[in-house]
């Protein structure tokens, strides 16, 4: 079997081409792989949307984008790469990573990974409590690191201080008298969210002038928005969405005082910030908030179902994104009463 010349730093390159909220908690990997040799240069191989988020993170060397690999497998020969780290179980870049002859490719055992991966992992992730960033970290077993941080730990494992700077015209948005709460409604259809409805009634409940309030999201969720409700035009909302690309998003939210959403990239990236993040989470066991917390000193996360199945009165088993049973059980008056309390806390960051 190729071994990588002696001597030589290793490359590593962690594929994380899904959402932006797995490539948050993908982050900590790349700063234990750095922690462990200090020498080792690490990449993200991700789709080109996320690019700014990657390069936002102090422990990432660089940026492959994931389709000019998959075009091209000899570029992770042309980087130099060594390791290659596949935690989502991509097998179309996991075959590119054996074509381009990476000595190791570090896979979860089953039979897929049998086609790419020449390292395994043997590891249940379906109905384990426990935080997608640990499981990852477990990935790194094959190159000898074996840690288990706690998620006060982790937090502090992102890096994310290589932001852009916040252009004057976002600054300008912001109000030095009052907290600038941050809401994100949306998931682009991709997971359960909070009811429209609840974020109109947080809003009765927030005094306005003590908040100064922004929604974002993309622009066709800003549409879905309207049709739905009347948020977008209350008068103490500043519409955002579809106004920012990733990397202004990233520092807004850096610059903003607290930001609210379900289990979506922005909330993680909030938090990765230092932002007060609160999450709202289901009780469906891959996506509770055990396993996706948002990581960060001021990360929070709220739930009120401990269990969800699919059936009459939970969510159903076909679920397209959308409220669900177990996010409209968290009342308005519940985050209220979190975000109050913000106002009398000190944002450590």
């Amino acid at each position: 079997m190729n071994q990588p010349a002696r001597g030589k730093a290793s490359v590593v390159a962690i594929v994380q081409a899904a959402a932006l909220g797995d490539l948050v908690v993908a982050l900590p990997m790349a700063c234990a792989i750095k922690q462990h040799d200090p020498s080792a240069r690490v990449l993200m191989v991700a789709r080109e949307y996320s690019r700014p988020l990657v390069e936002a993170s102090r422990w990432l060397d660089g940026y492959l984008d994931s389709e000019a690999v998959l075009a091209n497998p000899q570029l992770l020969r042309e980087h130099g790469v060594t390791t290659l780290i596949n935690p989502k179980q991509s097998m179309p870049l996991g075959v590119a990573a054996r074509r381009a002859g990476v000595p190791m490719r570090i896979g979860k055992l089953n039979p897929r990974s049998l086609l790419w991966a020449n390292r395994y992992i043997r590891l249940e992730t379906r109905l384990v409590q426990r935080h997608r960033a640990l499981l990852n970290l477990e990935f790194l077993k094959p190159m000898g690191i074996d840690i288990a941080p706690t998620i006060d730990a982790l937090g502090g494992m992102l890096g994310l201080d290589r932001l852009q700077p916040l252009s004057a015209e976002a600054r300008a948005l912001l109000d030095p008298d009052r907290f600038n709460l941050v809401l994100h409604p949306k998931s682009n259809g991709s997971g359960r969210e909070w009811p429209t409805a609840h974020y109109e009634r947080l809003l009765d409940r927030l005094p306005s002038d003590r908040f100064r309030v922004f929604v974002t999201g993309r622009a066709n969720e800003g549409a879905v928005l309207s049709r739905e409700s009347k948020l977008l035009e209350r008068p103490e909302v500043v519409d955002l969405t579809g106004r920012f690309k990733l990397g202004e998003m990233i520092a807004f939210l850096q610059a903003a005082d607290g930001f609210i959403a379900s289990g979506t990239g922005p909330l993680h990236i909030a938090a990765g910030v230092g932002t007060r993040a609160l999450g709202l989470f289901p009780g469906r066991a891959t996506i509770t908030a055990a396993r996706w917390h948002p990581l960060g000193a001021n990360g929070e996360s709220l739930s009120v179902r401990s269990d969800c199945k699919p059936g009459p009165g939970t969510c159903a088993m076909n679920f397209g994104g959308g409220p669900c049973a177990c996010l409209s059980d968290i009342s308005p008056e519940m985050v209220a009463q979190r975000v109050l309390a913000w106002l009398d806390q000190p944002q450590g960051r």
